[in-house]
């Protein structure tokens, strides 16, 4: 395994991490929406475990989906970097974010490059081993996106 693969599996896994704990701090921030954002925090913990396989296990075998290959480390870093000023700003005053700023918040973090690929990966027909791995791994823990914006648009919440 390239030392480039090494930092790209670790940041990711990060990422994912990070996106788990944003939405658990969403889950105690506003209880009247704790079941969703609690399940989209555990999907996010399941996301960072298979990314901990990948790197430790799959990656030095090169059985992974090529896909994430595409993903640049710089840009994953400072996304990562982003997200921890989240929990930062979030740790130091909850109240920093209404309803429909955290569900954006969301969308706009489900719509990073990572989770593109993640996505593309359980949305195309597999064409290798890897890619039917992936998928079983990923079974019910995709398409995020569609499920926030069903969320709010059931919860009346207004996001831009």
């Amino acid at each position: 395994m390239t030392e480039n693969e090494i930092i790209l599996f670790s940041q990711i896994t990060e990422q994912e991490q990070l996106v788990s704990e944003i939405y658990m701090k969403f889950s105690e921030l506003f209880p009247e929406d704790r079941d969703f954002w609690w399940r989209l925090a555990m999907e996010e913990k399941c996301h960072a475990s298979i990314g901990k396989s990948m790197q430790e296990i799959f990656a030095p075998m090169k059985l992974y989906p090529k896909e994430f290959l595409k993903e640049s480390v710089d840009k994953l870093i400072k996304s990562n970097e982003e997200k921890k000023l989240i929990l930062d700003k979030l740790s130091k005053n909850p109240l920093c974010m209404t309803r429909e700023e955290a569900v954006s918040a969301a969308i706009a973090i489900e719509d990073s490059d990572v989770e593109k690929i993640f996505q593309e990966i359980m949305e195309k027909i597999p064409e290798t081993r890897e890619d039917r791995m992936f998928q079983r791994l990923n079974t019910d823990t995709a398409d995020h996106i569609k499920k926030l914006k069903k969320y709010a648009e059931d919860s009346g919440l207004n996001i831009s």
